[in-house]
């Protein structure tokens, strides 16, 4: 595996077709998790290898070949889902204008003939993963010191756990792992504790259908720490086309081939990675248990109009009060809605409740205590709400408020309070819906809103 891939950001070379190995031309390549981009010099050749009738201008649509080769003196690179991003044209005679394409991943690959659009596996780091799993431990004896009191010894011992089998049609497992910095200026040694989201498959398919598992765990990640987090592709595997030994072609182990991609799961190449460690999480790996996570990847389509709008409103920027309070309310309908199938309050799915019908029956299902939803925050001058009933009527009337035209705006900070209270609401039914025991949700809701 070439060090190159992740060291080398800016490469120039050649741009191939993959079905017949045809050399495009030549460019640099840019490969960041913010945007993946080829730029090269076009004439009618490049055009024509590209499938152009002609050389592109402004807004033109343009369609390339979705699958592209790269390669120079450091090796090959699989850029997938390829698309045209712009053009500039020559203003000095027959000069040839430029051509910039952009990428969702880049793989290192071995050779032109190696398949990676299509994989086995699939890895990537999702922000707080690792501690929210509990997979790693590190060990720090006390240290050695000398007749003065000086520290003159001391060890760490960094011990990953066994990696956990979700199971799921895609193999999914946590495969946790470390990584290290030294930094010879200061003297500084960090162990950064780190888990993989693992799908592996029989057969090979699309990225795509691998990186939705990915996103399905860090939408559960987010609805217990209640941030964003970040989630990077790290590696890809096709078992037909492993890494070998030059020498004698035999395949190095379990190792993967490096890859980036742009694609975030629900963030972006901005969202933090890391999460701060005194955030407290509603519940964790262990409260659910595997059992608990394979279910909610089996089931999660059937979940998307509740958890979409829910975790989605974690990374939304500069998102206004009323959009926030509106979305939080379309998760709580539609949960309320599915509760009344469930329950048989409603007996066609195209039949509806009212929406403070919607807001009781999630209060009746839900086992552990309502006291942190009605809260409220006593800081922000918004008074703890006497019960759960009057609560559910500051809720409805905001959300009226935000919703319709002919009322008046709610005021923000209480709008805010309400929506974020009523997130909590959500994220407790769901917790409980899938295994978290209620003791548990008692003692961790009031820290984790």
């Amino acid at each position: 595996m070439s060090e190159a891939f992740r060291d080398l950001t800016e490469r120039v070379g050649f741009l191939h077709k993959v079905e017949s190995a045809n050399r495009i031309g030549a460019g640099q390549l840019k490969i960041s998790p913010r945007a993946i981009t080829f730029e090269m010099p076009v004439d009618d050749t490049v055009a024509s290898e590209l499938g152009m009738p002609s050389f592109p201008s402004g807004d033109q649509e343009v369609e390339i070949p979705a699958k592209l080769i790269f390669r120079d003196r450091y090796g090959f690179i699989g850029l997938g889902r390829c698309r045209y991003r712009s053009s500039t044209s020559s203003t000095f005679g027959d000069r040839p204008g430029s051509l910039k394409l952009e990428a969702e991943y880049a793989v290192e690959i071995g050779s032109m003939e190696q398949d990676y659009w299509s994989v086995n596996g699939l890895r990537s780091e999702i922000g707080g993963l690792a501690a929210w799993a509990g997979l790693s431990s590190v060990v720090t004896p006390p240290p050695e010191t000398d007749s003065r009191g000086l520290i003159i010894e001391v060890s760490q011992t960094a011990k990953a756990r066994d990696p956990i089998s979700i199971g799921t049609d895609f193999g999914l497992k946590l495969y946790p792992h470390f990584s290290t910095q030294h930094s010879s200026t200061n003297g500084v040694y960090t162990i950064i504790e780190k888990t993989f989201v693992q799908t592996q498959t029989p057969q090979t398919i699309p990225w795509e259908k691998h990186v939705r598992v990915h996103q399905m765990v860090q939408d559960l990640v987010v609805i217990a720490r209640w941030t964003q987090c970040g989630l990077r592709v790290h590696s890809a595997n096709n078992i037909d086309h492993p890494i070998v030994k030059i020498s004698t072609g035999e395949p190095l182990g379990e190792k993967w081939r490096d890859a980036i991609a742009t694609w975030g799961g629900r963030g972006d190449w901005s969202t933090p990675m890391t999460i701060e460690s005194n955030r407290p999480a509603l519940f964790r790996l262990a409260d659910v248990g595997a059992p608990g996570l394979r279910r909610w990847i089996e089931e999660y389509d059937s979940w998307t109009r509740i958890v979409g709008p829910l975790v989605t409103s974690r990374f939304q920027k500069h998102l206004p009060v009323e959009a926030l309070l509106m979305q939080i309310a379309v998760s709580i309908e539609g949960l309320g809605h599915r509760i009344g199938l469930m329950t048989g309050r409603i007996s066609n799915p195209t039949s509806s409740l009212s929406f403070p019908q919607y807001l009781d029956l999630i209060y009746q299902s839900l086992n552990c205590q309502i006291t942190p939803v009605i809260y409220g925050s006593p800081d922000n001058g918004i008074s703890s709400f006497p019960d759960f009933a009057t609560w559910a009527d500051a809720f409805n009337t905001a959300y009226k408020e935000a919703k319709h035209a002919d009322h008046p705006l709610p005021d923000h900070v209480r709008a805010w309070v309400l929506a974020e209270s009523g997130a909590l609401l959500l994220r407790l039914w769901l917790a409980q819906e899938f295994g978290v025991a209620p003791a548990r949700l008692d003692q961790n809701a009031r820290y984790s809103a």
